[in-house]
């Protein structure tokens, strides 16, 4: 069962059928920014039945799963599944895109980083006008805001300040970025020098999650 956590009540959970999921096959599937985190829960648990599936999708571009995107996940490997959580807060919920879609769950969650920490400090960091990102995120910044996104630099700026966004906010999960890539700190400041915004990092770890995923 899950630990209790203080200032936690009302917090969304996992649908309660996944809290038996050490006795079937369970995919948990997420973005690229938080797959890592997934993975290493997971793994740290021992949980054998519990595979984590990386969504290739991006939220910023489509808000909607399709048939062919869960075909393009799983292929003929999803009958093996007995039950497959979306853990995407950005997306609507998949299930109609599959038939007999009984095994398909969404999270309750309506953003992802309500997976990371207390609902209430996200939205204190929202409130404030904090643009919140992960280690996941920061890692491929640049490829996410020109690629991904599609803005250069003085169009991301344009945006991020029409948006009243006034600061940049990690929720550092505390795991290493990939050998191939700078560390957190010079990831952060090359950010901040490109968006022109402030940038802070709040050490939030993989407890929370884990106890969530429970």
């Amino acid at each position: 069962s899950s630990r209790n956590i203080p200032g936690s009540a009302g917090m969304g959970k996992i649908s309660p059928e996944i809290r038996i999921f050490m006795a079937q096959k369970l995919a948990f599937v997420i973005c690229p920014n938080l797959i890592r985190e997934l993975e290493i829960i997971i793994s740290k648990n021992s949980w054998r039945d519990a595979e984590a599936v990386c969504l290739s999708t991006s939220c910023f571009k489509k808000c909607s799963i399709e048939e062919k995107d869960i075909k393009s996940l799983f292929g003929e490997n999803i009958d093996k599944y007995d039950k497959i959580e979306f853990l995407c807060g950005c997306f609507r919920d998949p299930s109609h895109a599959v038939k007999n879609n009984g095994r398909i769950k969404k999270s309750s969650e309506p953003i992802c980083f309500n997976f990371l920490t207390n609902p209430g400090i996200i939205k204190s960091f929202a409130d404030r006008g904090c643009y919140m990102i992960t280690p996941g995120w920061l890692a491929d910044w640049e490829k996410n805001i020109e690629s991904v996104w599609g803005f250069t630099k003085p169009s991301a700026r344009s945006f991020f300040r029409e948006s009243n966004i006034k600061k940049i906010m990690l929720l550092d999960t505390c795991i290493a970025l990939p050998a191939e890539t700078a560390d957190t700190e010079t990831k952060l400041y090359e950010l901040s020098k490109y968006l022109g915004l402030k940038c802070e990092s709040v050490p939030v770890g993989l407890d929370y999650f884990g106890t969530v995923l429970e």
